[in-house]
């Protein structure tokens, strides 16, 4: 049941109230505080363990991916609030895909979740990762190729002869390159025997 109300409210989106009425109609009185409580009790004391271990098998990994982005839980004045992306290096073996809520985007978070990783951060090149220590910093392609989208669309009548549309151009080769090599390297076998 406990499964379900998550299912319900994190991938179907139901809102409370809707949960109420609809353990109700299957003739179980559970009021929408006990389907809430239920939630959080059951992520301290089982959830919380898996992303725990998860946690500590990311950081041990020669490559992470992060990002992170700002939100409002609840329209309010209160300021913003992040959520931060770390994942696994799309060569791993085993895919780690962690969320971690912070109350700011300063470098002290990131500094806290990844102690003691050592390998390389693929990242947008905000300024709280350049401040982590034994990490080597690698520029994310996608926001580099951003940048040069913007720059072409800053006007009204993007032109294809401006540098801008010329190194966007070179990145979308670059990564349609990639992706060719990714798909020869696993029809290969090569992909699949580093990642096994």
């Amino acid at each position: 049941m406990v499964t379900e109300t998550i299912i319900q409210k994190f991938q179907q989106k139901v809102p409370a109230y809707r949960r109420e009425k609809y353990w109700k109609s299957l003739g179980l009185d559970i009021n929408r505080d006990n389907i809430c409580n239920w939630q959080v009790i059951s992520s301290k004391q089982v959830l919380q363990l898996i992303y725990d271990v998860l946690h500590e098998k990311l950081v041990k990994q020669d490559i992470i991916h992060a990002d992170e982005t700002s939100y409002q839980v609840i329209k309010s004045n209160k300021a913003k609030t992040y959520y931060w992306l770390f994942c696994s290096g799309k060569m791993e073996k085993r895919q780690v895909v962690l969320y971690y809520h912070a109350e700011s985007r300063e470098h002290e978070v990131p500094l806290k979740f990844l102690d003691g990783f050592t390998g390389y951060l693929n990242c947008d090149g905000w300024g709280a990762y350049s401040l982590l220590p034994d990490v080597t910093l690698v520029a994310c392609a996608a926001h580099i190729r951003r940048k040069f989208y913007e720059a072409n669309h800053s006007k009204k009548k993007p032109s294809k002869s401006s540098p801008a549309y010329i190194g966007y151009s070179y990145w979308q080769k670059m990564l349609q390159l990639e992706k060719k090599w990714r798909d020869l390297l696993q029809r290969s076998g090569w992909l699949t025997e580093k990642m096994n």
